[in-house]
């Protein structure tokens, strides 16, 4: 699905970035996965193999947790954007070091149509991540 204002994608970022349950360097990421996925218009996902998964798709956890300042899926509810952030480890690579992956999905189910969509896999850039200018 496409075709988020400008103001929802604005108020999904601020919200992002005033959360108290995920760390700067995760809210960074969450805002350059968002702008990757075109604000919204496709579904991404990128595979982390440095240390920085660990913290990032901890803090993408923390977000959509119901113990959570405010659930991510809440607030997407309200602010009617069909999406689903998402984060996993994925196992080990051939170093013996754990993979991480995060994810935007433009289906709020996990049905036929989540299975059925194309995720674009994206390389993960953590200079751009941390060149991300959140409001103060």
């Amino acid at each position: 699905m496409s075709g988020y204002s400008e103001s929802q994608i604005e108020a999904l970022k601020a919200y992002i970035a005033a959360s108290g349950d995920a760390s700067e360097i995760c809210k960074k990421a969450v805002w350059w996965l968002i702008d990757q996925s075109g604000n919204l218009s496709k579904a991404v996902r990128t595979k982390i193999t440095d240390q920085i998964g660990e913290e990032i798709t901890r803090g993408i956890g923390d977000m959509n947790s119901c113990g959570g300042t405010i659930p991510l899926g809440s607030f997407l509810a309200e602010q009617e954007i069909e999406a689903y952030f998402s984060s996993c480890t994925t196992g080990k690579n051939d170093q013996e070091e754990a993979t991480w992956e995060m994810e935007i999905s433009l289906q709020s189910t996990w049905g036929e149509e989540y299975r059925a969509q194309e995720i674009e896999e994206i390389p993960f850039d953590l200079e751009a991540i941390k060149a991300v200018v959140l409001p103060a």
